[in-house]
């Protein structure tokens, strides 16, 4: 986990029908989506973030030309555009500038600052340490989660809460592969009401806030990706449960629809920051 630590321990190699092999892909797939926009707003880019880029443009490609939603267009177009526009430079010059974006944007060292937790935007003064933070740590508690020590920002970061979601859908594979139902129903339902409860409320309000004042086209790309992937898995979670009793371990319609052979190479490819 990015930014909490006591994850689970891997399951046993017990085999699964390839409908039920289709759907743990596809929490794979969620997985590394989480952990790439959690890395994304947790600190400045890296040269492993940089070098990981490509291949989830590529991923994200396929999945725009599948689900047709304009915040993930857009995010999808930018990062290309990013990739492209910065083809010849030297690494060491591209990270040296995003570090600058990234602290001008977010560390309260430019004209501009956008916080990055969430209790900033669930009260009228803006003010951290409200109700919402000690919400997200009773959440954390329920699955035995804490928030790594060296990671200094508070457990409403942003990072932490998509790193919450990204362990959530590790645990949705795990619930599968041991075949307990009734623990993955309760693994999606903790899913619904931690997005609709932690990142929705806010997240719009944060990306917008962004769009509005960054001069970064891959942060731009950030945001736009941000608000249209949490819009878009709202949506699957809310398929997965209202389908898990009536499809018998089927794949909902939107899991169908991305292209298994792009989510097996991404889930071999992106596994790690």
């Amino acid at each position: 986990m990015e930014k909490l630590e006591k994850r689970p321990s891997r399951t046993s190699k017990q085999k699964v029908s390839p409908p039920m092999e289709e759907e743990i892909q596809f929490h794979q797939f969620r997985e590394i989506l989480f952990r790439f926009l959690s890395r994304s707003f947790s600190k400045e880019p890296d040269e492993q973030f940089l070098q990981n880029l490509p291949a989830v443009s590529c991923a994200l490609k396929h999945l725009v030309s599948d689900l047709k939603e304009d915040d993930l267009l857009q995010g999808s177009q930018l990062l290309e555009d990013f990739l492209q526009e910065t083809r010849e430079t030297a690494a060491e010059n591209i990270l040296r500038n995003l570090a600058e974006q990234y602290a001008s944007l977010f560390l309260g060292v430019g004209p501009e600052n956008i916080s990055l937790c969430e209790s900033a935007y669930r009260n009228e003064r803006g003010l951290l340490f409200q109700g919402s933070y000690f919400e997200v740590l009773e959440e954390y508690s329920k699955v035995g989660l804490m928030k790594q020590v060296d990671f200094k920002e508070p457990e409403d970061h942003l990072s932490v809460e998509l790193a919450f979601m990204a362990h959530l859908c590790r645990r949705s594979v795990e619930t599968l592969r041991k075949g307990k139902k009734k623990e993955t129903e309760a693994c999606y339902r903790l899913q619904k009401r931690f997005l609709d409860d932690h990142l929705d409320p806010w997240v719009s309000r944060f990306t917008q806030g962004l769009l509005d004042v960054s001069p970064s086209k891959l942060y731009m790309a950030m945001a736009h990706l941000l608000r249209g992937y949490v819009e878009a898995d709202r949506t699957w979670v809310d398929e997965l449960l209202s389908e898990i009793g009536a499809n018998k371990g089927q794949p909902s319609r939107k899991t169908r629809k991305l292209k298994k052979r792009e989510v097996k190479k991404s889930v071999k490819g992106k596994g790690k920051d």
